[in-house]
């Protein structure tokens, strides 16, 4: 599905003033705004801003995050050239709650937008409204189209929002419009699908890292190998699903390598913010579940973050705890946007304040399956606790010795776990109204869709 016209929408329904007195020229290390108001189109020294977000991706299993399987060999000459931060933690573990909360600033529980029928509340500012409203052309390609479509009101702020299934990397509306914007300021979203379940890499990249295995798993959670998987005692069954997943990510890693060299030959990539991240990982088993939306334990809100803009962040690590409500006020800082006005969650990381709080993440998803309950965590130093909300127990983890959540030290750190309790019970008593969602109506065909992505229980 292709759409053009966002302008019209927005200016149908706008949810913040024009940003005259706050917008002003860029200055790198985001100085405080100041001084005579400035458009994109009137200030060349802004960059342009480009999202790539690869679902499902895992930075575990990523060379630059130290995996021992050759996945990744684009990624890892990109964030060589790049910021690259150790600590990011999605929002959430599944798409739709992350990618809102990439888009607002805001928590799962404030958003809501969670289930299968919840659709991005309207009056939500998000970052593709503020960035369209300070003079930046605007457009999104998303391979996803199944979560986060148009029905569900992520669309808000985007001049061209391009949910085709095409992928991204092949999709030449993609390449055409990205040619006739050269000469503009402008925000572009990309969002693979892909590593993704069903896993199946197309060639070159089909039983790259596995292809001597020739038992029943062929990558589909749909076909039995969840039940296979959970009930053999042969290690081999998960290894290959593992390797097919590994499998796409080495498809998505060529993707992307193509994408930096169109952005290298059209003369953008030294004018661009350009960030990659991810919207959460995949479990493998290590909480007794495959696939993600079951837990916030470490192996679905461990993600990569890799930020590359050396005028404003250099290049290198970071051991800074960064998480998905960060990157809206970052860019806006960055570019010099006010928005001291809005209830934004996250901080600008630029501006040099710190996580004292914490990092709060959220799984609200309610599910008929076992193992599965709604939880809570929070990341503060070293330590992270998990509240499991339906049951009102909790777990504490050392994230640096155990970054899986796989040994819960809660019996030998009672003040811990009590004093971290503490701190998230008065987050959750300061945390801001939230808003409710609109609903969509399933059809049969999203129906479908959904359950072959595993999102119906």
């Amino acid at each position: 599905m292709f759409r053009t016209g966002g302008k019209a929408r927005s200016a149908q329904r706008r949810k913040v003033p024009a940003f005259a007195a706050g917008v002003v020229a860029f200055a790198c290390m985001a100085a405080a705004p100041s001084g005579a108001a400035a458009s994109a189109e009137s200030d060349p020294a802004r960059p342009n801003v480009i999202v790539v977000l690869i679902d499902t991706l895992r930075k575990d299993h990523l060379g630059c995050y130290g995996y021992d399987r050759a996945t990744s060999p684009n990624i890892d000459r990109f964030a060589q050239d790049a910021l690259r931060f150790e600590r990011a933690f999605a929002q959430a573990p599944s798409t739709k709650p992350s990618v809102a909360s990439l888009f607002t600033s805001r928590y799962p529980s404030q958003h809501n937008a969670i289930h299968n029928k919840d659709a991005l509340n309207t009056e939500f500012v998000t970052l593709a409204e503020i960035l369209k409203d300070a003079g930046y052309t605007t457009a999104a390609f998303l391979e996803n189209h199944v979560i986060i479509p148009e029905r569900y009101a992520f669309d808000q702020g985007f001049d061209v929002w391009n949910q085709s299934v095409d992928k991204p990397g092949e999709n030449q509306a993609m390449l055409a419009w990205l040619e006739a914007n050269v000469g503009e300021r402008f925000f572009l979203y990309l969002h693979y699908l892909d590593p993704h379940t069903n896993y199946k890499a197309p060639a070159p990249y089909q039983n790259f890292f596995d292809p001597d295995y020739t038992g029943p798993v062929k990558g589909s959670l749909k076909d039995g190998t969840t039940e296979l998987i959970a009930t053999t005692s042969d290690p081999r069954h998960l290894e290959h699903l593992i390797a097919m997943y590994d499998d796409e990510i080495r498809w998505v890693d060529a993707k992307f390598g193509g994408f930096v060299a169109k952005l290298k030959e059209l003369g953008l990539y030294d004018d661009s913010v350009l960030i990659l991240l991810s919207d959460h990982g995949e479990g493998f088993m290590e909480h007794e579940n495959l696939h993600h939306s079951y837990s916030v334990h470490g192996e679905l809100l461990n993600v990569p973050w890799i930020i590359r803009y050396p005028k404003a962040f250099g290049r290198g690590v970071s051991q800074e705890p960064v998480q998905h409500i960060d990157l809206f006020p970052t860019l806006a800082g960055l570019l010099g946007i006010d928005v001291a006005a809005l209830p934004l969650e996250g901080r600008n990381l630029l501006a040099g304040q710190g996580a004292a709080s914490g990092i709060v993440s959220e799984h609200l998803r309610r599910s008929s399956k076992p193992n599965r309950e709604r939880q809570r965590s929070l990341v503060l130093g070293d330590w992270k606790l998990v509240e499991n909300l339906d049951s009102e127990t909790e777990e504490l983890y050392r994230i640096e010795a155990d970054p899986l959540d796989r040994v819960g030290v809660s019996d030998q750190e009672p003040e811990v776990a009590e004093r971290l309790s503490a701190r998230l019970a008065a987050w959750e008593a300061a945390a801001r109204e939230a808003k409710p969602p609109t609903q969509v109506e399933l059809n049969a065909e999203i129906e479908a869709n959904l359950r072959a992505l595993g999102y119906l229980d």
